[in-house]
C-alpha cells in the first residue's frame, strides 16, 4: 500500500503541469463556449375540481373518480377528432392528484399553450358534464319519489311515518349537489435555460480533474494488478 501511494505521489509530481493545465483549460473552454440551442419552453395547465355529493361512490370520492379521467374509453368519447396515438399521449401525460377525498387537481403539460388549454378544457368540462348527467339522474329519482309520496293516501296511523319519509326525501334533495370547477384552468410557461458560463466552467473543471486523476492513477493501478 505504501509503495502504491509513493508511486502515485511520484507520478503526481512528475505530471503536475498536466494536472494543473487540463482542469484549467477545460474550465476555460466551458466558460467561453457558447451554445446555439434555444431555451426549451413547456406549458403546464392545471384546474381543481370539487366533487359532488349525491350518493355515487364512483364520482363522489376522488380516489374512485380519478380512474375515470384516465380511462381510454372516456377520453375517446371526449376527443373524437384525435387519433389513438394522440389519445394515448394525453392519457400518459395527464396527471390527477387527490389532495382530499372531495377534490381533484388535474394537470397537463405540452409544448403549445393552446394545445394545453384545449386538452385541459375538454377534459375538465367533459368530466363535469358526465358528473352532471349522473347527478340529474339521481336528483330526478329523488324528486319523483318525493312527489309520489306526497300524493300517496295513507291511513291516519301511517301519516306520521309518511311525514317522516317526506322530510327525509326533502332533506336529501336539498343536501345533494354536483361537481363544480373549484379553481379555473391556469396555464403557466416554464423555460429550461442552457447552462450558464459559470456552470459550464465548473463542469469543465470537474471533467478536467477526472481526466487528470485517471492519467495519474490508472497506469499505476494496472501495473500493480499485473505484478
Amino acid at each position: 500500500m505504501e509503495n502504491l501511494i509513493h508511486a502515485i505521489l511520484k507520478r503526481v509530481k512528475r505530471s503536475l503541469p498536466f494536472i494543473i493545465i487540463i482542469p484549467l483549460l477545460l474550465a476555460g473552454l466551458g466558460y467561453f463556449f457558447e451554445t446555439n440551442s434555444n431555451s426549451v419552453i413547456t406549458y403546464r395547465g392545471e384546474a381543481v375540481v370539487s366533487l359532488g355529493y349525491y350518493d355515487d361512490m364512483n364520482l363522489n370520492e376522488s380516489e374512485t373518480a380519478k380512474p375515470i379521467l384516465l380511462n381510454y374509453s372516456f377520453l375517446n368519447d371526449l376527443f373524437k377528432s384525435y387519433t389513438r396515438e394522440e389519445i394515448e399521449e394525453i392519457k400518459s401525460t395527464v396527471k390527477v392528484d387527490t389532495p382530499s377525498s372531495s377534490r381533484m387537481s388535474i394537470s397537463y403539460e405540452g409544448e403549445s399553450e393552446e394545445k394545453v388549454r384545449e386538452v385541459l378544457t375538454t377534459l375538465v368540462e367533459g368530466f363535469l358534464v358526465y358528473d352532471s348527467e349522473n347527478f340529474e339522474e339521481k336528483q330526478s329519482v329523488l324528486e319523483t319519489n318525493f312527489q309520489e309520496l306526497k300524493k300517496e293516501t295513507v291511513s291516519q296511523a301511517a301519516k306520521v311515518e309518511k311525514q317522516r319519509f317526506i322530510y327525509e326525501l326533502q332533506t336529501d334533495l336539498l343536501a345533494i349537489y354536483p361537481a363544480e370547477l373549484a379553481e379555473p384552468i391556469k396555464v403557466n410557461e416554464f423555460k429550461m435555460e442552457d447552462f450558464s458560463a459559470k456552470k459550464r466552467a465548473v463542469l469543465g473543471g470537474l471533467i478536467g480533474v477526472s481526466i487528470a486523476f485517471a492519467y495519474v492513477a490508472i497506469p499505476i493501478l494496472f501495473r500493480e494488478e499485473t505484478l
